[in-house]
């Protein structure tokens, strides 16, 4: 197995490893596959989201053989794409509630006097890019602790999209070689991306070339400033929110 970057190591200790452990997870590089294609698991999930984790967890629990895909197609925009985790931890709840949070501390700050404190805020924007890159690192870390996890439980994760074949296999592609992948279940648990709006009448705006969706928000360089949000759902107000706070 191969880690790139730094492994926080308490992620290591909070997880169950050893000293020795950590050693070993910082330092081991193994080239052999992340799956045993000669063998037919009790279950094979496609997704790496909270479903797909959860049943993974409990599966493992149970004494079952489990392979994990997770893949995730760029967005086509501006490119992005995360680890594993899902939604939530990548592109939703994590990101959202630290973001939403930036915007409560500045309420804090604008209430300190009635409250006895002093404090004053230099300017009235927050800065975006180290918003953004703290809260990318943090997300990164929960990638690591979910793929460390998985290690230790010995589920065998794959980064690759999966397709449904034959009965009780699945195709993939992993490092440019085609492989085929047996079960006796296969759990789909992929989850759902946010849909790019086409043929709106008297419209000749192109969605995918010039919006952007919740997919892209958390990881943009720049604050997108003055945003027309559509979709009145969860995410749409919680960024409304999280806008009228900065």
């Amino acid at each position: 197995m191969i880690f790139l970057g730094s492994i926080n190591a308490s992620i290591l200790r909070d997880l169950g490893f050893s000293a020795e452990d950590e050693n070993k997870i910082s330092m081991k590089v193994d080239n052999t596959l992340p799956f045993d294609t000669n063998k037919t698991y009790d279950a094979v999930v496609i997704g790496g989201g909270t479903g797909g984790l959860s049943f993974t967890k409990h599966a493992k629990k149970l004494g079952l053989s489990v392979a994990v895909f997770n893949y995730v197609r760029p967005t086509p925009k501006h490119k992005f794409k995360w680890g594993i985790g899902g939604t939530c931890v990548n592109v939703g709840c994590v990101p959202k509630k630290l973001f939403h949070n930036a915007g409560l501390i500045k309420q804090a700050i604008h209430m300190g006097k009635d409250y006895g404190w002093d404090v004053e805020l230099k300017n009235n924007k927050v800065k975006w890019e180290r918003l953004r890159s703290n809260v990318q690192t943090h997300i990164r870390s929960l990638n690591d602790a979910y793929d460390i996890n998985l290690k230790k439980i010995q589920a065998d994760s794959i980064n690759a999209e999966a397709m449904l074949g034959e009965e009780g296999e699945a195709n993939f592609t992993y490092n440019g070689k085609e492989y085929v992948i047996k079960a006796d279940n296969f759990i789909i648990a992929t989850g759902g991306r946010p849909r790019y709006l086409e043929n709106i009448p008297g419209s000749n705006f192109k969605f995918e070339e010039e919006a952007i969706t919740s997919d892209d928000l958390f990881a943009l360089e720049k604050n997108p400033g003055k945003t027309l949000v559509v979709g009145g759902g969860y995410i749409g107000k919680v960024y409304l929110i999280n806008e009228f706070s900065y």
